[in-house]
């Protein structure tokens, strides 16, 4: 996710530039026309797939595109008390800056620099500007569209792609931005939490393409980033609302009536479809190899593939009753 240069870490993060370099590289291959594209990834694969999948439907078209998404589900529920931990959902809006998500499209949020680029991009007549600039290339989004600038400041009227800091954003001349909405529908639902696009919770629901949304109850990632033990007999509450979260976001996502798919077993693992869980392990009697193939084979959606341990995660490890196997 994001397009950002080195700056203050010694890091690029070119998801989106990659993405879309990687789509338009297929496009132009010879020989290369496929009726559908499955698009998809596991764990930071999978949330970077759930953020690009509606812009990778809408190059690929008019084959058809489907995502397949392995335990991209990040849910909003505060560390304990005890935790060191800040949660995800700040780790997000961290990450949210440091990548430069907002400035990965042109118009990735309706939220732009507050004035700032009115008074960044006044100049003086003769093509100066009022205050220094940085001497490095600038893209500028006027619309929906990405221009570079020449010279390095936007013409007036145009907005600057700003960082959180509203700080304008080098970009490297030679990889340029995508033009596409890495935001898409949040932009007016999440105006002052812009970074919600990033987390699964809030971003599915805006997810357009038809999918398989996949992930355990008791996420394993999620309950270690939250807690440092989640097996410690302390921690046994959390975990336990923490299921019970999951669950009732899965029923939540279940009760849209649409074409998605959506599966999750009552287990303490994560993204095991690169594991032999990933055929062993069930959710009322399908396994994970059951519900992708069923949904990319166009099967009947099965009424309910989302299993639920209302006992905890002290009885729900891949040991327990709740979490059987075919095996």
């Amino acid at each position: 996710m994001g397009n950002s240069a080195p700056t203050s870490t010694p890091y690029s993060f070119r998801g989106s530039a990659v993405v879309a370099a990687v789509i338009d590289t297929l496009l132009s291959t010879p020989g290369l026309s496929p009726a559908r594209v499955v698009f998809g990834g596991a764990s930071a694969g999978a949330r970077g797939a759930m953020v690009h999948l509606d812009y990778a439907a809408s190059k690929f078209a008019p084959a058809e595109t489907v995502g397949v998404l392995d335990s991209p589900l990040w849910v909003d529920l505060p560390p304990p008390a005890t935790s060191t931990s800040k949660g995800l959902l700040y780790q997000t809006s961290m990450v949210y800056g440091l990548v430069n998500a907002s400035a990965a499209p042109a118009h990735l949020l309706s939220r732009s620099c507050k004035g700032e680029s009115a008074q960044r991009t006044r100049g003086k007549a003769d093509g100066s500007s009022g205050r220094k600039m940085r001497s490095v290339p600038l893209f500028c989004a006027t619309g929906s569209q990405i221009t570079r600038s020449e010279p390095p400041f936007c013409a007036t009227g145009s907005r600057l792609l700003c960082s959180s800091s509203l700080f304008c954003s080098p970009f490297v001349s030679n990889l340029t931005p995508p033009s596409f909405t890495l935001c898409g529908g949040l932009a007016d639902a999440h105006k002052d939490t812009p970074h919600y696009c990033l987390f699964g919770e809030y971003r599915l629901p805006h997810v357009a393409t038809r999918h398989l949304l996949i992930s355990a109850q008791f996420d394993s990632y999620q309950l270690e980033q939250d807690v440092s033990n989640p097996l410690a007999r302390g921690a046994f509450e959390f975990d336990t609302a923490f299921g019970e979260k999951m669950h009732d976001t899965f029923v939540q996502f279940e009760s849209d009536q649409s074409d998605n798919w959506y599966y999750s077993q009552p287990c303490y693992d994560h993204a095991i479809s690169t594991s032999s869980s990933f055929f062993t392990l069930l959710a009322n009697k399908f396994s994970e190899d059951d519900a992708v193939t069923g949904f990319l084979e166009g099967g009947t959606k099965q009424p309910s593939m989302v299993d639920f341990c209302k006992d905890g995660l002290k009885a729900c490890t891949k040991s327990g009753t709740y979490c059987p196997s075919n095996k």
